[in-house]
């Protein structure tokens, strides 16, 4: 049986991997993709009608749940709520999260736009959203401005994933693949 862990550990993981929801005028917003790919468009269009996101950038490929690239159902359903589809690029090979960033930064850099955009906002699921920044800092390097625009989990409120073992599940699961992948964007935790 697993153990539960302590208050102390619960507490020092919430506070690293929960980021506050700090969305920023940007001149680009990169949407990471899912499976229930609804989610993250409702946010980069929250973004867009608060004139925050500019270029957006749906990324996410093959999903073999929904036997599609996941850009492109973001795409689609970004044009069927009647958004601009002249703001939308698509980064459709991806499958990891290193891959939507690296993914990115070689579509910007093959139309030669790294030079033009200096902020960014990121939309990710909440409890995922401190490893897509770590991973956006390692692929583009801490020079940029970043915003934060996560959207909730049913499973991982901030106070309330270690309640619930698909919570624990989640959060657990993404801490270890950031001490896997970036353990140098690690800090010292006393738990």
């Amino acid at each position: 049986m697993r153990e539960e862990p302590s208050a102390a550990t619960v507490a020092a993981l919430t506070n690293f991997m929960f980021l506050p929801d700090k969305a920023i005028r940007a001149d680009c917003t990169f949407v990471l993709g899912m499976t229930l790919f609804h989610r993250p468009v409702a946010r980069a269009v929250e973004l867009h009608d608060q004139n925050l996101a500019g270029r957006i950038i749906f990324s996410g490929g093959y999903n073999p749940r929904l036997q599609a690239q996941e850009a492109d159902e973001m795409r689609a359903l970004w044009c069927q709520l009647g958004r601009p589809e002249a703001v939308v690029q698509v980064e459709r090979e991806s499958t990891n999260t290193r891959e939507n960033m690296e993914g990115i930064k070689s579509l910007l850099e093959r139309q030669g736009l790294m030079t033009e955009i200096h902020s960014v906002n990121l939309v990710a699921i909440s409890y995922h959203m401190r490893r897509a920044l770590e991973t956006f800092r390692d692929v583009f390097g801490d020079a940029w401005t970043v915003g934060t625009a996560s959207y909730p989990s049913q499973y991982c409120s901030p106070h309330g994933w270690a309640q619930n073992a698909r919570g624990r599940e989640l959060v657990l699961s993404e801490f270890v693949k950031i001490r896997q992948h970036l353990p140098h964007r690690l800090p010292k935790m006393h738990c």
